[in-house]
């Protein structure tokens, strides 16, 4: 499964560099469920705003419904809001 997203902008410590993404069969709509989904760490350079970022998880069953979220942390590893 390919995922994309936009770059956001910096935070108020500086450039984001690590987006957390996770996955599951129920929606990830609070931060309960967020962290009991399975996850991927990807790393990044900062990018400007805007800037379309993407990667792939894999091993997923295509049959399923699936829902995504992500959170993005600076170089402080203060994280966003899900």
């Amino acid at each position: 499964m390919a995922l994309t997203w936009t770059a956001p902008a910096p935070g108020a410590a500086g450039a984001l560099n690590n987006y957390d993404i996770r996955w599951a069969t129920f929606p990830l709509s609070s931060m309960a469920f967020y962290n009991m989904a399975p996850f991927a760490s990807v790393r990044s350079t900062a990018l400007a705003p805007g800037v379309r970022q993407s990667t792939a998880v894999a091993g997923l069953d295509p049959a399923a419904p699936w829902y995504f979220a992500l959170t993005v942390s600076d170089l402080q590893s203060l994280r966003s809001e899900l």
